[in-house]
């Protein structure tokens, strides 16, 4: 059976039936599969999306910081890029930052694919934890405590 997608999220399928040949038009929903309340978009999936923002509320508040950096990653990126910040510290956010961006993408794909791996209610808490390994792991001059970098890590750390 032959599959190709084609613009506004149809896929088309052939197959030989007992009658010859078969077309079937599976409709794929735009809408977003974490929230299904608009149309699924680099955007919304991460930063226009309730479950998104509410992440990034919660990142922020652990940071102790503010931010209103727009509608999409790109915003995201200049917001990180134009922080004041030591370079340290900068690397450190950065790993927040990517981490959160890639556990909320792991949780849309969650959602579509049904893998159930993670949790709207604890997502915030993947996030602390992997961005705890991911930072430790690429700084070998700086290291923080667990109980510190729960706390905020911007606090704890001689960067």
């Amino acid at each position: 059976m032959a599959r190709f997608r084609q613009k506004h999220n149809t896929i088309l399928d052939f197959g030989l039936g007992t009658g010859g040949l078969v077309l079937f038009v599976l409709l794929v929903s735009v809408l977003c599969p974490i929230c299904s309340e608009d149309e699924e978009t680099v955007s919304h999936v991460f930063c226009l999306c309730p479950v998104a923002v509410s992440i990034w509320e919660l990142v922020l508040r652990w940071l102790h910081l503010t931010s209103n950096f727009g509608t999409g990653p790109e915003d995201v990126f200049q917001w990180v890029d134009g922080a004041r910040m030591t370079g340290d510290k900068k690397k450190m956010l950065e790993v927040i930052v990517c981490t959160t961006m890639w556990a909320l993408w792991r949780f849309r794909n969650d959602k579509l694919h049904d893998a159930r791996l993670l949790r709207k209610d604890t997502l915030f808490d993947f996030i602390q934890d992997v961005s705890f390994c991911w930072f430790n792991s690429r700084q070998s001059k700086y290291r923080i405590a667990w109980v510190d970098w729960l706390k905020n890590p911007f606090l704890f750390c001689n960067l």
